[in-house]
């Protein structure tokens, strides 16, 4: 066997330790480190670690808010254009809310809930994190996230 700092061969080596490397070198050269023990045991395996599960919740308009609107509106005895003057927007506006043709904005729909105290919003999970779980979040999704 060859000693790793001058290079003469040699049949018994010892290990040391020099500037934090391990070399294996011959007995005049053991002088420059200090003699370490290398143990060989069992190597456990890494473990990957628990992965718990966290609901990311996104909130969506139901799918039949317009009936809910209008539902309201008629047992209130109220015309499109009152609700549109009570939830401070334009009749056209509103007309095309009750009728389906747009969708209010989240923003509005809770403005809706909170004056008129009925739900048109819904809660959806967004993305589950977890062990049988498997989907990729996406860019459009984080920024969705942080609207």
């Amino acid at each position: 066997m060859i000693c790793e700092i001058c290079g003469k061969k040699s049949d018994k080596l010892s290990t040391i330790m020099v500037d934090g490397a391990i070399l294996h070198v011959c007995s005049e050269c053991r002088k420059y480190g200090r003699e370490v023990e290398i143990k060989y045991g069992k190597v456990d395996e890494i473990r990957k670690p628990k992965v718990t599960t966290v609901p990311i919740y996104d909130e969506e308009i139901v799918d039949n808010y317009h009936i809910i609107l209008r539902k309201y509106r008629e047992e209130k005895g109220l015309t499109q254009e009152e609700m549109a003057k009570i939830l401070n927007i334009k009749s056209s506006t509103y007309r095309s809310i009750e009728e389906g043709k747009i969708k209010p904005t989240i923003d509005l729909a809770k403005k809706i809930e909170k004056i008129l105290k009925i739900k048109i919003i819904k809660k959806v999970i967004l993305f589950e994190e977890g062990e049988n779980k498997s989907f990729e979040l996406t860019v459009a999704d984080i920024i969705r996230l942080e609207d």
